[in-house]
């Protein structure tokens, strides 16, 4: 059997006391790791709704090749160099063309590769091989 003490109610009052702010600790808490989950999850919602969309951009734009001319247009030229490469007389125009293309200004080769990731729905290319361009011809991402 315990013996009343004179320190009973001061303890009782600090235990509630010190209960209570656990508990209010404990609900802040958990309110953060709610509010933190809501963030993660719409952050994930978003995302996939940006893929989604990219997604559906590239297939309309496939399904536009049919009606228009400008995909065989781009095929036409970016098959002139090529085949102009195993033409003896031609070689050297080519290889003097490259040269000059190498100097051509970043904003117009950008273009460029725009125009053509948008005329075969190629964005996902892009996005997934975009930072080997920037290695590869040293273009930093601010230029």
């Amino acid at each position: 059997m315990k013996v009343p003490s004179i320190l009973d109610p001061i303890l009782n009052l600090f235990g509630q006391a010190s209960g209570g702010y656990i508990t209010y600790k404990q609900t802040k808490l958990e309110g953060k790791i709610r509010v933190e989950e809501a963030r993660t999850e719409a952050e994930v919602y978003r995302q996939k709704r940006t893929a989604d969309a990219e997604v559906e951009y590239d297939v309309e734009a496939q399904r536009q090749m049919q009606y228009s001319w400008k995909d065989e247009y781009f095929l036409f030229i970016m098959s002139i160099p090529f085949l102009g490469s195993f033409i003896p007389y031609v070689q050297d125009y080519m290889l003097r063309g490259w040269n000059y293309l190498a100097k051509a200004p970043r904003w117009y080769q950008f273009c460029f590769i725009g125009m053509l990731v948008s005329t075969y729905g190629l964005r996902w290319y892009v996005k997934a091989f975009g930072g080997a361009y920037t290695k590869v011809f040293n273009v930093s991402k601010t230029e």
